[in-house]
This record gives structure tokens, sequence and C-alpha cells, in this order.
């Protein structure tokens, strides 16, 4: 048997991807690849994953003591065993723990990165939502930067650079999408595994946007971190509210430009040793107004009431800065 192991990266389509992999498992199970359940919490390996490189019991998830003979059990006939969970990825995670489960010799990571710029971006607008996150756009970049190279010889080190496989996210391509792509990887085609994509599912975590970004970054100075994850799926549901406030928000060149110089040598090294060539982008994002004035006010008016109607933890926050946006 082989073994897939999908680490991510965080914002690169891990969700559709996850979603996909369990909602078709018995039709993916006819072409011998199997989507374990053992460690799974809905459609990602997030159980597993504490249990084997963050060191929780397996009783914590009322997992039983014997789920690594359940998990081999379930697997066994099976050509491909795929695992997936974005945050195998993170440097808190050694690489090595992951061995006590699937063999080096037979084991495929496979791991998808984003250009710098939109991934970056991305990843600010997700703090944003469910942070208390303060920093402008430009702080945060300078201060966080992604390790596309250094993760990938992490997992290289111990699985080989020959069984890692980095592929580039291509959202912003109209004919892309990440579902396709990993059938690719394991050999198959969509149309046999998988369902064509909907349009309404193309994107099932699109980044906080509008004037619904400008409240949620204005309403982090006056909560604490505790408040803002208390309320993070209400603001998730907020992004179907208005067209605009869902999508990309605007950046300047010189913060384009600062984020693509920073990631100059790493996207090297990519392109070096892993032959994959990504370029940074190199203009402006274009998007609706963060914050558009001349609707401020109406929109908080309309994000209060939606909230306020459903009695909402959220509409006792946004009572802290009403008075700003009267």
């Amino acid at each position: 048997m082989e073994y897939i192991l999908h680490i991510g990266m965080m914002k690169t389509g891990s969700t559709s991807l996850q979603r996909a992999l369990s909602g078709n498992r018995e039709t993916l199970r006819r072409y011998g690849v199997i989507y374990p359940k053992t460690g799974r919490r809905g459609d990602k390996h997030y159980e597993l994953r504490r249990v084997l490189c963050r060191g929780a019991t397996p009783e914590f998830f009322d997992m039983p003591e014997d789920w690594v003979e359940r998990f081999h059990s379930e697997t066994a006939g099976a050509d491909i065993c795929v695992i997936s969970d974005e945050l195998f990825s993170i440097r808190e995670h050694d690489p090595e723990t992951v061995t006590s489960l699937i063999p080096r010799r037979r084991t495929r990571v496979v791991m998808y990165i984003r250009e710098p710029v939109a991934h970056a971006v991305s990843l600010y607008q997700e703090r944003m939502k469910n942070l208390s996150m303060r920093m402008s756009l430009r702080d945060f970049a300078g201060k966080r930067r992604l390790s596309y190279f250094r993760e990938a010889e992490r997992w290289a080190r111990v699985f080989g650079r020959e069984n890692v496989i980095i592929r580039l996210y291509g959202r912003d391509d109209g004919n892309w999408d990440i579902i396709s792509d990993f059938a690719d990887v394991i050999g198959l085609k969509r149309e046999d595994v998988f369902p064509r994509l909907e349009e309404r599912e193309r994107e099932l975590n699109p980044g906080m946007a509008g004037n619904l970004f400008f409240v949620k970054s204005v309403l982090n100075h006056f909560i604490t971190l505790e408040e803002s994850r208390s309320i993070k799926h209400e603001v998730k549901k907020l992004r179907y509210l208005d067209e605009k406030f869902r999508g990309k928000i605007p950046v300047d060149q010189e913060t384009v430009n600062m984020i693509a110089c920073r990631y100059r040598e790493e996207l090297e090294d990519l392109d070096k040793h892993y032959g994959l060539s990504v370029i940074p982008r190199d203009r402006p994002i274009d998007a609706y107004s963060c914050p558009d004035p001349n609707e401020l006010a109406h929109d908080f008016a309309r994000i209060y009431a939606w909230a306020h109607e459903r009695k909402s933890a959220m509409a006792l926050l946004l009572q802290r800065i009403a008075g700003m946006f009267a």
C-alpha cells in the first residue's frame, strides 16, 4: 500500500479537498483509495494529527485504545491510503512522529503552496476574522514569513526529497481546482471519483472583505481573543450577507513589492531543488474599498441588525463600537 499524506498549507483549498475526499469515500474505495475514518474529526484527520504530532492522548478524543490497530484494519487491502490535515505543516510538528503510523519508504507527502502575495493577504484576512488581531497587512507580512522551502525540507529529511510533492495552488486560474489536481496526484480522473464542482462550492472559505472586514478590524481593538473566537462562526456567516463582504481586499503596489521581495530567495530555492517555478505578483490587488465611506454607516447597521435578530453574542460586542458608525 502507498500512503499519501496531505499536509496543506493553510489557505490552499484544504477544506474543499477534504470535503470531496470524505463525501466520495465509497467511490474512492472502488478505485482502491481509502480515506480512513479513524482519527478524523469531520472531514479532516484532526484527531490523528493531534495524537501523533502533539502528544494528545486518544482518550481525550474518545478514540479507542487500539486505534492504531483499527486504522490498519480499516485501510487493509487498499492500494492508496490518504490522510489529510493542513496543520501537519506547522513548524511545531515533528515529521518523524508520523512514521510511528505510516512507513517512510511507502509515503508521499503532498504540499500545496500559493503565490506569496496572495497567500499572505489571505492569511491576514483569516486571522483578522478569527482572532483579535490589530496590526496592518504590511506589519503582518513583515513579521510573518511562510516557509515553503524550509517546510518541504523538514518532511524531505524524513521521507526523502523524491517523496515530497509540491503543487502550486492555482485558484486565480479559472480552469484550476484543487480536487482535480489532487486526483491527478493519486493517478485518477476527477470525473471518475468526484462529482463536478458546483460554482457555488468553488471556494468554501472565502476571505472577509469590504466594510465587514473594516468593522471587524475596528472591533478587534475592543474585544479579547476569547471574545473574537466566540463570534468567528457568526462572522463567517456574515460574509454572505453581501457579495462585497467576501473576496479580496485591496493591496497597494508598495505592499505587494515588499511581500514579493521577502520571498525571492525562498522561491529560488523551490525552483532549484524541487523544480517548481513560482512567479510572485508584481501589481496591486484591486478590490472593493475597505472601508467604503459612502456605505459604511448603512453596512454597519445591516451587520448589527443581523446579529441582533439572532440574539447573538456579536450584537453585544458591536454595541461597544456602534457610536463610531452612526
